[in-house]
């Protein structure tokens, strides 16, 4: 699963994914290369999301609660998720801070120093 070089930065389970019609729910992994959720259904893997660190340009809060985390990526996807607590919500955050280094824009973690603008909330 993991490429040669590969670490695990760090790993939260019972995440759920908000998507268009499903809400699965999986683990969600940060290596020092890329963001892995994990959907499991059964004991077996259903349904994997991989998303290189060098792709995300933002990590914000969710608006509504302290429990959910927003990916805003460089090719325009917003991967909404949502935590079992707060502090798991804060580890993911911190561990991709850490991967690619930060930059606040508009008081949101960022990954790269994209402008201002790339930020605009929906």
């Amino acid at each position: 699963m993991l490429v040669k070089g590969e670490t695990i930065q760090q790993t939260v389970e019972h995440v759920r994914l908000f998507s268009d019609e499903r809400k699965p729910v999986g683990q969600l992994w940060v290596t020092n290369f890329r963001l892995i959720f994990r959907e499991e259904e059964g004991g077996s893997v259903y349904n994997e999301l991989r998303m290189p660190i060098s792709q995300i340009g933002g990590v914000a809060k969710g608006r509504s609660n302290k429990t959910s985390l927003r990916v805003y990526c460089k090719n325009l996807i917003t991967l909404h998720f949502s935590f079992s607590t707060a502090q798991d919500a804060k580890l993911i955050q911190k561990a991709l801070g850490s991967s690619a280094g930060t930059n606040t824009v508009r008081g949101r973690k960022s990954v790269s120093p994209l402008p201002p603008t790339c930020f605009a909330v929906a």
